[in-house]
């Protein structure tokens, strides 16, 4: 998995391991239903624990999901929103069940709702799939989903902002962007996938997210990614790739990674490839692309003599083996890659290219050149 998901989907497996992932008949809740709130129609699920059940309901003519939770030590009772003790928001309970019906009553203040809600067919779940996290509960809150495009210009190059319109089923805490280049060249045409992967949802997208953290949360996920051009040049384009969101880890997370094309090829290259070994240092992973780490001689060198107001953020950046580095024109800018719990410490730092001339390699140096020449395609 990229970017950021390669943490929560450890913790988010780890939370959907001890959930009933396929709900037989006479489970309890566990499972996908279909039926009425009053006289409104709704869809809910519930992820079924040994020790809690929790779930997510949407009306069918909204789409927008609302968490329901069950308040300590009440099995047949369901609370909407975050605060189980709420006492104020409405409460779903359950006084008939069946091995495919349930019963019972919504509740607020003095209005009361009646509810009937019949079993869904689930298919066979994956191991850490829940039915909340399935396409059977989520699958009607993606229909209508499309692409709004955008002429745009930079650098005097024009492209086409592309603009993900989730139809407001969920929320304001999915935004998805990117752009797509003109012309179809083969090297157009790869580039472009890969800037439309976000775009997709899965395996690793927005909708990825939300099903990830339906497994392990009655909440909803947050996911905000988006492709920015930043630089284009006769060669190159250089792209700003941001994700900031919480798809049910054990914290929410953020990125921010620049990501280098060559346009007469569409290869994405990591520009660390422009550098020498007096530079940075490759250690080989079976199985994985090297990790790559910034030689403390050179880490100093692009920190200089910055200090932060925080001495605690000075320690983790001047420790910090892990940098992402963009090109510009006139300089490299670097960015330490630093953990959830330090990442309020992060800073720019840009260098300009002839304070780096002895630590770029000749393909570097040649690069670089094309860089600062300006050249637009």
């Amino acid at each position: 998995m990229n970017r950021s998901f390669s943490g929560v989907v450890s913790a988010a497996v780890l939370l959907a391991a001890s959930v009933t992932a396929q709900p037989a008949a006479g489970a309890g809740f566990g499972g996908v239903w279909q039926g009425t709130v009053g006289a409104q129609p709704v869809r809910v699920c519930f992820n079924q624990r040994d020790s809690e059940t929790f779930g997510q309901y949407y009306y069918t003519s909204h789409l927008v999901t609302i968490p329901l939770q069950q308040p300590e030590g009440q099995k047949q009772t369901f609370v909407e929103g975050g605060d189980g003790s709420d006492s104020t928001s409405p409460r779903w309970t359950f006084d008939k069940s069946a091995p495919d019906r349930l019963a019972g009553s919504w509740k607020q203040a003095a209005k009361t709702l009646p509810i009937a809600l019949t079993r869904v067919p689930l298919p066979k779940l994956g191991e850490d799939d829940t039915p909340c996290g399935s396409m059977t509960f989520q699958g009607a809150r993606t229909r209508g989903v499309k692409t709004l495009t955008k002429p745009a210009v930079k650098d005097g190059v024009q492209y086409t902002r592309l603009i993900l319109d989730l139809g407001g089923h969920f929320g304001d805490d999915i935004s998805v962007e990117s752009f797509a280049l003109g012309g179809d060249s083969p090297a157009v045409r790869r580039i472009n996938a890969k800037l439309r992967e976000p775009l997709q949802g899965e395996p690793d997208g927005w909708l990825a997210c939300v099903r990830m953290a339906a497994n392990s949360t009655p909440y909803g996920a947050a996911n905000a990614e988006s492709y920015e051009p930043r630089l284009f040049t006769s060669r190159w384009l250089v792209a700003m790739h941001h994700w900031d969101g919480d798809c049910g880890g054990a914290h929410p997370d953020s990125s921010n990674t620049p990501a280098l094309f060559d346009l007469t090829t569409g290869a994405e290259v990591d520009v660390f490839d422009w550098f020498n070994d007096k530079a940075i240092k490759r250690e080989p992973v079976e199985g994985y692309p090297p990790l790559i780490s910034l030689r403390p001689q050179f880490r100093s060198l692009v920190i200089g003599g910055w200090k932060a107001e925080d001495a605690e953020c000075t320690d983790a950046i001047q420790t910090t083996d892990y940098w992402h580095a963009e090109p510009t024109r006139t300089g490299f800018i670097f960015t330490p890659d630093l953990p959830h719990v330090v990442q309020a410490c992060s800073e720019d730092f840009k260098v300009p290219y002839a304070r780096l001339a002895a630590y770029l390699n000749p393909e570097g140096q040649k690069q670089v050149a094309v860089l600062q020449a300006g050249s637009k395609r």
